[in-house]
């Protein structure tokens, strides 16, 4: 068996391919990142000092027990101990992910170190004061109640400890308000599907066309809201209100699909919880770029985007959110 301390990149590498091929449901972004590691195991180095950077912004202390919110394929997890936490719970909702992970951490024996833990955040429960940090990637965005997120989070944490969060979902950008369009449009197809069913079954007299335009002014409702819109629609004829363009939003979980987040906005709704945030400075000392060039290039604009940092905010290709429980 693997143990903590014999647990190197390249073990590491060997059980995200093995995990990839194992799991016939993997998700498509794990398949890449598996792929990708064939051809450049290095990107994995860049990936452990991304996470030095976290274990030490968070001031996790040798031996600490963080929580990873989200943890996808569990790997920041697993870095997090090759960085000198003693344990992890990892939290993943998503049946995909959670198998991936449970693989990978089965096939390093690291069972005993990350409790993975399948839940729903907003309704998953740690003991008051025990964990010493925590962290997430690319989470925020799709958290339906994000205040509600940071009062558990209150619970949990000790005094004085801190929650890391990184999300490319900066809403402050234009370029981001631009092109999420597309990605919202792509992304709804399968919810617009779940509305039709919602409202279909709702209100049955209603013909495939009625049903197709009342499914596509309802994005972003939940399932509830759906079937009232319909009815109302059904018993005087006015149509709902287009929310589009709008961040896709399942209507049955309440989770959103790469919403876009104002970063004023987020910080006064965790700081509501009884935190202080901050927007810190992007770190891009730690890039998984392959191509050098790009890595310069992307290096180089990194740059001047921490020195001119908060006005940078308007260009900045993600946030990073440092939250200290009062």
């Amino acid at each position: 068996m693997v143990t903590k301390e014999t647990v190197t990149l390249t073990k590491l590498r060997e059980a995200i391919i093995y995990a990839a091929g194992k799991n016939p449901c993997s998700h498509g972004a794990e398949l890449k990142f598996a792929e990708r590691l064939k051809c450049s195991p290095h990107v994995l180095e860049a990936h452990l000092c991304r996470r030095q950077y976290v274990v030490k912004l968070l001031n996790a202390e040798p031996g600490s027990t963080l929580a990873d919110l989200g943890c996808g394929n569990g790997v920041n997890s697993i870095l997090s101990l090759m960085c000198g936490v003693g344990e992890v719970y990892a939290i993943e909702m998503e049946d995909k992910r959670f198998k991936t992970a449970q693989l990978i951490i089965d096939f390093l024996g690291l069972g005993d170190k990350i409790h993975l833990c399948k839940a729903n955040l907003l309704e998953f429960n740690l003991p008051q004061n025990s964990i010493d940090g925590a962290f997430s990637a690319e989470l925020l965005e799709h958290i339906a109640d994000l205040p509600g997120l940071y009062r558990k989070l209150r619970v949990w944490l000790k005094t004085g400890r801190r929650v890391y969060a990184r999300t490319g979902a900066n809403g402050s950008t234009l370029i981001k308000r631009k092109t999420f369009k597309k990605t919202w449009n792509e992304l709804d197809k399968k919810y617009q599907k779940q509305r039709e069913e919602i409202i279909s079954a709702k209100v049955p007299n209603l013909n495939a066309e009625e049903i197709s335009v009342i499914a596509e002014r309802t994005r972003g409702l939940l399932a509830e809201e759906i079937e009232e819109e319909a009815q109302k629609f059904m018993d005087s004829g006015e149509l709902p209100i287009d929310r589009r363009p709008c961040a896709p939003r399942d209507p049955y979980t309440c989770q959103y699909m790469e919403r876009l987040l104002n970063p004023i906005e987020t910080t006064e709704q965790i700081d509501t919880e009884g935190f202080t945030t901050r927007v810190i400075r992007p770190d891009f000392s730690s890039l998984t770029v392959v191509n050098p060039i790009k890595r310069r290039a992307y290096w180089a604009m990194g740059q001047i985007i921490r020195f001119t940092h908060p006005l940078s905010l308007c260009v900045a290709p993600w946030l990073e959110f440092l939250s200290t429980k009062k």
